[in-house]
């Protein structure tokens, strides 16, 4: 069955922070995100304009955002045991601080294989 985001089983060019605008006039709420992390990807929804905390003023600003797991403990061990162990946080951040130098696309290729709907993904992110 066919999901009611445009962008169904989508997977995009590469972009980097100098060229976020373009991903962001392609993506719609829902939108699966695959971050390249050199030795890893990392996954993110993007859940479009938040109203988020600026990093130095503390005021809010609308931004492009993503809901990702977050590593809460460091070190590569944590990492290779977050799944396992259940830890790291989710949390809504911009997509420019989560992008950071690396390269992100949209890939919904696993649309339909068991994924929530995106309309879905997004509800939950934000109740």
């Amino acid at each position: 069955m066919a999901s009611s985001n445009k962008n169904y089983m989508l997977v995009s060019v590469w972009y980097t922070s100098t060229n976020l605008d373009e991903l962001t006039s392609l993506a719609c709420h829902g939108d699966r995100l695959e971050f390249d992390r050199g030795v890893y990807k990392h996954w993110a929804v993007y859940v479009g304009l938040q109203d988020l905390p600026d990093a130095h003023s503390g005021r809010k600003r609308r931004v492009h955002s993503v809901v990702h797991r977050t590593n809460n403990t460091v070190g590569s061990a944590a990492m290779v045991s977050k799944e396992k162990y259940g830890t790291g946080d989710i949390d809504i951040e911009s997509l420019e601080e989560v992008c950071a130098s690396s390269r992100v696309r949209i890939n919904n290729s696993h649309e339909g294989l068991g994924c929530l709907p995106s309309a879905e993904v997004v509800q939950r992110v934000l109740d």
